[in-house]
């Protein structure tokens, strides 16, 4: 701990008043963050993506499933969204078998 206190220019035994549930500035989170190269809403658990908004707008098909969702009129838009979740729920579960 005393590692990363002394990476993010912190007071000695600050990560570990904040163990002990001392709640952090947002400055603090953020430095974190940034330090484990993720999001503030990935890191407090608020979300299992760790990329930010801007590097997955940088995605080509990111940006063409945005485009898709735009356009589309709503039925077909649920079953791209359908399609999808269904592949990620195949693709999930048999991570976790093997």
């Amino acid at each position: 701990m005393r590692f990363l206190e002394r990476e993010f220019g912190f007071a000695n035994g600050r990560i570990r008043k904040l163990i002990n549930a001392q709640s952090p500035s947002l400055d603090l989170v953020e430095k974190i963050a940034n330090y484990f190269d993720v999001t503030i809403d990935y890191l407090v658990g608020n979300t299992d993506i760790r990329s930010s908004a801007s590097e997955i707008l940088k995605d080509k098909d990111i940006a063409l499933f945005q485009r898709a969702k735009e356009i589309l009129p709503p039925k077909e838009n649920g079953q791209m969204m359908a399609i999808i979740k269904t592949l990620v729920d195949y693709t999930s579960d048999n991570k976790e078998e093997q």
